[in-house]
């Protein structure tokens, strides 16, 4: 899967959620602006695991 495409598919979840990256950081508990740049492949997608809020 390319970086783009995980873009997207997160970006399609966090939509289909109907969530603001405000509302993934009371979720998971990391700052918003960290969040939007682990979206946008700003941040290493590596180490983070699975969030059930953004499952399919």
């Amino acid at each position: 899967m390319t970086p783009l495409e995980m873009t997207q598919i997160l970006l399609d979840a966090k939509k289909a959620k109907g969530l603001s990256f405000a509302d993934l950081e009371s979720a998971i508990g990391r700052d918003e602006v960290w969040i939007a740049a682990l979206f946008y492949g700003q941040r290493s997608r590596q180490k983070m695991k699975p969030l059930s809020c953004c499952r399919r």
